[in-house]
């Protein structure tokens, strides 16, 4: 007899066999998410705080000296710090981290600052695994980082 994936398993399962197995965990997470996403805590996610092995701020920096022209001379303002989060900047992705906000000024080609745009990383263990501007997609992108930045930052306490 063949072995079948899990996936396969699942989609010849009978639906009472389904709604059997663990649903213990299941409510766990449903639970979670009604309390609210400040108390969900995410498995394998590290929360960075500032001064913590991997700080988010050295990160973004580094991020930024590649995807900036001129990132010495950027004007980069928190306007709101790390709070755990998973974002979703598509239907395929997803981002597990600290999510931080900012707000940058930086130069083009030219040497002129193009005006301030909002930016949304996501930092974990010390590395920038996704970071969103509303450059070229304002409306999907846009609602993204609004809805993120407007949630209050973790206390440092949170980890």
């Amino acid at each position: 007899m063949k072995a079948i994936s899990a996936a396969a398993a699942l989609l010849f399962m009978p639906a009472t066999a389904l709604a059997a197995q663990d649903a213990a965990p299941m409510s766990n997470i449903t639970n979670s998410m009604a309390a609210g996403a400040e108390d969900l805590d995410v498995p394998g996610v590290t929360m960075l705080m500032p001064g913590a092995a991997g700080d988010w701020q050295g990160a973004v920096d580094r991020y930024l000296e590649g995807y900036l022209k001129d990132p010495m001379s950027a004007v980069k303002t928190v306007t709101r710090g790390p709070r755990r989060a998973v974002v979703h900047p598509d239907v395929w992705r997803s981002w597990a981290g600290a999510a931080i906000c900012y707000s940058i000024n930086a130069k083009n080609s030219y040497g002129a600052y193009t005006g301030t745009r909002p930016f949304l990383f996501v930092v974990d263990n010390g590395e920038v695994v996704g970071m969103l501007t509303d450059k070229g997609d304002e409306i999907w992108n846009g609602g993204i980082i609004r809805r993120e930045c407007s949630l209050a930052a973790d206390s440092p306490s949170a980890n």
